[in-house]
């Protein structure tokens, strides 16, 4: 074990320096001075702790009041888009609806009054007839009513209507359904998913179907997708019905028929996408709506 010296330099205490230490009442009072000042310490420290966990618990409410904006997933879009194409399909049929809502036609009357007639040129005789009272039919009447509602109705849609569908859609007058125009700019191909194209001879197309040209240029954000039974194209009637294509057809030799099948069908393009749709009755001023385009009206 080693030996350390140790060096104290303190001056010795004076007699009067120890006397005062030797009074404990002053000893007391520098004790509760030592102890009043910690406390005060104490109390500071924890000021300054509920300071800063008041401001933290402040901060974090802030912060949570302030609404997120919820990521929208690709599902989330789809069921989106559903949505939305659902409503305008049923906004369109309603609207055509409410325009043909037309009130019935009052039961009109016509009398002819009593009048003076001159049977014969140049002779002055009065001839005096009885009041005659014309009542139109009910028939008549319901079939005029019916008429106006139509005409009135479908003037209205085509003045209301906004397409948004970039395009046209005209009725395809032709003898031969296997004749498409080449001419027209078709799909290049197609991604498909679970496909069921059910094919069909353009042969065996019915000759009392109504074919609509559509022609469409898509915005840099569309693509022409195609569901299950053609339920993203729709046609609203004039009276408000809705009904989807009998048959479509891409171009030549792609016809598919209505139980086509796909879980996931997207079309490519350059710039602009040209569809026969084939439906049993169609006519100027019906709308044909397909999701993800948009809505047109169908011209002659």
């Amino acid at each position: 074990m080693k030996d350390y010296k140790l060096l104290t330099y303190r001056p010795e205490l004076t007699q009067e320096q120890f006397k005062e230490g030797m009074d404990f009442s002053k000893v007391k009072v520098n004790a509760g001075a030592a102890k009043a000042a910690a406390f005060k310490t104490l109390l500071i420290k924890i000021g300054l702790c509920l300071t800063v966990v008041t401001g933290v618990v402040i901060y974090v409410k802030i912060k949570n009041s302030v609404p997120k904006h919820k990521s929208i997933t690709a599902i989330d879009s789809a069921n989106t888009q559903d949505s939305a194409f659902i409503d305008s399909v049923a906004f369109i049929q309603k609207k055509v609806q409410v325009l043909k809502q037309v009130e019935s036609l009052p039961e009109k009357t016509q009398t002819v009054k009593d009048s003076s007639i001159d049977v014969m040129e140049g002779i002055n005789s009065v001839q005096h007839m009885e009041p005659v009272v014309i009542v139109e039919s009910n028939t008549a009447k319901k079939d005029t009513s019916k008429t106006l509602a139509s005409k009135t109705a479908n003037q209205k849609v085509k003045k209301e209507f906004k397409p948004t569908l970039n395009g046209r859609c005209v009725i395809w007058k032709s003898d031969n359904y296997c004749e498409l125009p080449l001419s027209l700019k078709y799909v290049s191909g197609w991604d498909c998913s679970s496909c069921d194209f059910d094919n069909v001879d353009c042969s065996e197309l019915e000759r009392n179907l109504i074919a609509l040209l559509v022609t469409v240029t898509p915005k840099p954000q569309q693509r022409l997708k195609l569901e299950s039974g053609f339920k993203n194209i729709s046609l609203v009637k004039n009276d408000g019905s809705v009904i989807h294509p009998a048959f479509l057809s891409l171009g030549p030799k792609n016809y598919f028929g209505k139980n086509f099948r796909s879980s996931a069908f997207a079309a490519h393009y350059t710039n602009e996408i040209n569809l026969f749709l084939f439906f049993p009755d169609a006519q100027s001023g019906d709308i044909v709506a397909i999701k993800g385009l948009g809505e047109v009206m169908v011209e002659n």
